[in-house]
């Protein structure tokens, strides 16, 4: 399966998304840095210390070949096709690619836009497509006339990343109002969108489920099969970049991680992604009880697109005790649109708004936040304010 990660404007976060992403799924992916005004992924990555060799990169992926392959010689009957050169790159994740993590492989993209003049997109697509691993594909900024099109209409989904501030979201709002028609003009059927929004941990379900609001009210809305969050965690996002196991109890109990398998999650629901839990292996007793309880999770969980996380708007025990990560799980009206989505138009929303949902009429989740101290009060009215300002801009 092949996933586009892009933006708009500005460095939202579209890099360390498609890593968090990767990494979260807990079996092989790779992430391809497919930017073409350029990248700095073979810069950040460091992986036990070690900067990333200068070849292969995505550079060779479009042409058909790899850094370790043969560039000059005679040309032999393996050379032509259906021979050794051209199944050398129809597995990234054996050949093609650099070993991040245990599960984790990277395709680095070039440094300057110059460099990716000769670069052939459509077989760059077709050769993401085919992967026989999920590949996260970070196009960085994206417009309808980028060359980056390409992959993202041959996308399973598109994953457009925005911050949590006003003018980003607006941004990435206006940028999917031109986007998804000129994807369904190309493929014939609209994408299924699925917006992550890099947001702080301690409101991030709010302002995931304001976004969600807001994009329902537009004319993408049909397309959208939920809005989630990542956590702004720039101390995980370096311990990824250097190759820490995801899975390690450090690293796998970070903001970062435990938001990024909450989108996995979503993205799971959306397009039947498989995703696992490596650090519950079979002969560790820990691991064993906790794959017990998730089993048994599984089997009590509604077949529906419904959370199985307690919504922030669930009623609080008595002794005032919530879940570990109960106020950073997916919303109701987060995850509102995980429906299969009604027949799309290009007019769709321009007119007649959405009828309320549930949640809207049993009162708005929308600017509600977990206040267990003045300094959360204060920022729970920010986000109140923040979500009032968008909708009035937005009429």
């Amino acid at each position: 399966m092949l996933f586009a990660i892009c933006a708009d404007r500005g460095a939202p976060g579209s890099t360390t998304t498609a890593l968090a992403l990767a990494a979260a799924r807990g079996l092989p992916a790779v992430v391809v840095e497919a930017d073409p005004y350029g990248g700095d992924l073979a810069l950040r990555i460091r992986h036990d210390g070690n900067p990333l060799p200068t070849t292969p990169t995505v550079l060779s992926v479009s042409a058909g070949r790899s850094g370790q392959g043969r560039t000059s010689g005679p040309r032999t009957s393996l050379d032509g096709p259906g021979g050794a050169s051209e199944r050398r790159h129809r597995d990234l994740w054996r050949d093609g690619s650099h070993a991040l993590s245990e599960h984790v492989r990277v395709v680095p993209g070039f440094m300057a836009a110059e460099h990716g003049t000769s670069l052939a997109w459509p077989v760059l697509a077709s050769a993401l497509e085919a992967q026989t691993v999920p590949v996260f594909a970070d196009l960085g900024r994206i417009h309808t006339g980028s060359p980056s099109l390409a992959v993202a209409a041959a996308a399973d989904a598109l994953v457009p990343v925005c911050r949590s501030d006003m003018a980003s979201v607006q941004h990435m709002v206006d940028r999917l109002e031109l986007l998804v028609p000129a994807i369904a003009e190309r493929n014939g059927r609209p994408p299924v969108v699925l917006p992550v929004v890099i947001a702080p941990r301690q409101h991030g379900s709010t302002i995931a489920n304001s976004v969600a609001e807001i994009l329902g009210e537009t004319a993408v809305g049909p397309t959208l099969r939920g809005v989630s969050w990542l956590a702004w965690d720039p101390a995980a996002v370096a311990q990824l970049e250097n190759g820490a196991d995801p899975w390690a109890k450090a690293l796998r109990k970070s903001p970062l991680m435990k938001s990024a398998r909450k989108v996995m999650w979503m993205v799971g629901l959306a397009t039947g992604l498989s995703h696992a839990d490596p650090s519950a292996r079979s002969g560790d007793k820990f691991g064993a009880r906790r794959r017990r309880r998730d089993e048994q999770e599984t089997q009590d969980q509604p077949q529906s697109w419904e959370s199985p996380y307690v919504s922030s708007d669930a009623p609080v025990p008595a002794d005032g005790s919530r879940g570990e990560d109960q106020h950073d799980a997916p919303t109701q009206a987060a995850t509102r649109h995980l429906g299969a989505p009604p027949a799309w138009t290009p007019s769709h929303g321009a007119e007649t708004p959405p009828a309320p949902t549930d949640s809207e009429q049993n009162g708005h989740l929308i600017g509600q936040a977990d206040s267990q101290t003045d300094q959360a009060d204060s920022q729970g009215a920010g986000v109140g304010r923040w979500e009032s300002a968008a909708r009035q801009e937005r009429r």
